[in-house]
């Protein structure tokens, strides 16, 4: 192994390193933001959406992942609605 593919693969090493650390980071950030803003964040992103959310008889759930097939990922969200009431009454 000459110098050249060594220190190749010593930067694909690190590269390797730094995004899997800026990953987790990113991960660990998606997390606490589902907790606390992913509702505000909702808003921002898609307002007809987010008039789902002000309904105050459908308990609402957003949930974010990070995805995409190359770095850096993308940030995915999904609104999971529950409309379930204890009493319909049809007329």
């Amino acid at each position: 192994m000459d110098a050249e593919q060594a220190a190749f693969k010593i930067q694909a090493w690190w590269r390797c390193t730094t995004q899997r650390l800026v990953f987790r980071s990113m991960k660990n950030l998606i997390l606490e933001a589902e907790q606390f803003l992913a509702v505000d964040l909702v808003r921002q992103l898609c307002p007809a959406e987010a008039e789902l959310l002000k309904d105050p008889t459908v308990k609402s759930v957003v949930r974010l992942r990070l995805g995409g097939s190359a770095f850096p990922p993308q940030l995915f969200y999904k609104v999971f609605l529950d409309n379930r009431t204890t009493s319909v009454k049809f007329v």
